[in-house]
């Protein structure tokens, strides 16, 4: 059945940062019990239910699809070992997502706009969420799959249709196979009679990332029109390639600005220390030694700048410096009677990872897979 709401399960990665978990008792000092700098392949994720809301300002012709992270409930995490210290931990970043500014902490994800008056162009949106048939499978790592239905009034529209009913059987119109920004297109038949344009001038006004444009791959007609297709970028994008980097201390990385006109610019910024920042050779950014490192794990924006159209644009791209090897937790104390510890690691460079005990061993190594 088809929801009649635009919820969503929002779950980020934990890229980068320090767990530290202490045990406090009555007449005694605190006492540390695990801590480690965690890295993005270690697993550990922020999960909470939020709604994309459709967001038109007074002053401007726009209309946006839009997730504000500071309206999500039921934040929960699996950096704890319990459940309640998840929840607990869960309530502070939600906490702390609501005292961020609302321009950092909003997402537009979908542009609408709203100055074309063409016959084929959208007037109103109604906004529903779906999820993939296979998005519960953990198995196929498809997990949480789904898809964003904006039911749209266009120019020619007399007057607003309805969501289709609750009970009915809406079938999901993104293809499994699908990769990237996929989309698909239904449209009422008649509109072919009318001469007022083709299918995809109904999309002409919607922007999706940075100017990407809809490329219909797969055009059927049998009642409806169905036009299977994605969102890719178009010839006024630009943006920085790899957006997201991983690389070991010393370890060089090339970046392109897709789509630049001419001459690109080039910036690195520790976000820990700027001025232990890498540096740039051309397009080429080395991370420093380990030795400069103020952590174990460090993040680095790169900014690309050139000139477009007589006006500077800048685009960014992140960069994850670690150690070729990252162990969690890096301390932990046990005694008699709690739960197993459990140890996670991340290879920067992809490779195998073994776990074994070293000298006398004092308990047992299960390998979880």
């Amino acid at each position: 059945t088809l929801p009649t709401t635009a919820e969503v399960t929002v779950r980020f990665n934990v890229i980068a940062g320090d767990f530290a978990r202490s045990v406090k008792q009555v007449a005694r000092p605190g006492r540390v019990v695990e801590s480690f700098s965690i890295s993005e392949g270690m697993g550990y994720w922020v999960q909470a239910q939020a709604s994309l809301r459709l967001e038109q300002g007074s002053t401007h012709p726009f209309a946006s699809v839009v997730l504000d992270l500071g309206e999500m409930q039921d934040v929960t995490t699996n950096l704890a070992s319990t459940d309640y210290a998840n929840t607990v931990i869960g309530r502070e970043l939600q906490e702390a997502f609501g005292y961020i500014p609302a321009y950092r902490r909003s997402y537009a994800m979908v542009r609408f706009d709203l100055r074309d008056f063409a016959p084929l162009s959208p007037e109103r949106m109604m906004l529903r969420t779906q999820a993939a048939p296979w998005g519960a499978d953990a198995g196929k790592n498809r997990e949480g799959d789904g898809a964003l239905l904006v039911f749209m009034k266009l120019g020619v529209d007399v007057r607003a249709g309805g969501q289709p009913d609750p009970e009915f059987e809406f079938p999901y119109l993104i293809p499994e196979e699908a990769v990237g920004l996929p989309a698909t297109l239904i449209l009422d038949p008649t509109i072919e009679a009318l001469g007022a344009g083709g299918p995809l001038d109904v999309l002409r006004t919607i922007k999706v990332g940075i100017d990407h444009v809809f490329s219909g791959k797969d055009i059927h007609h049998p009642l409806d029109w169905v036009i299977f297709g994605d969102w890719q970028p178009g010839e006024n994008s630009l943006a920085v390639h790899p957006g997201v980097a991983r690389i070991r201390a010393g370890q060089p990385q090339a970046f392109q600005l897709q789509g630049a006109p001419g001459e690109v610019g080039w910036q690195a910024s520790n976000l820990f220390r700027p001025a232990v920042s890498g540096t740039f050779q051309g397009s080429t950014y080395t991370a420093r030694g380990a030795a400069d490192f103020v952590q174990d794990q460090q993040l680095v924006v790169v900014t690309a700048r050139c000139q477009h159209e007589g006006v500077e644009v800048t685009r960014h791209a992140l960069v994850q410096e670690g150690q070729a090897v990252s162990i969690a937790p890096r301390m932990a104390s046990w005694v008699g009677g709690q739960k197993a510890i459990e140890l996670r690691a991340d290879s920067l460079d992809g490779g195998e990872l073994r776990w074994e005990l070293l000298g006398i061993a004092s308990g047992v190594l299960t390998d979880l897979g």
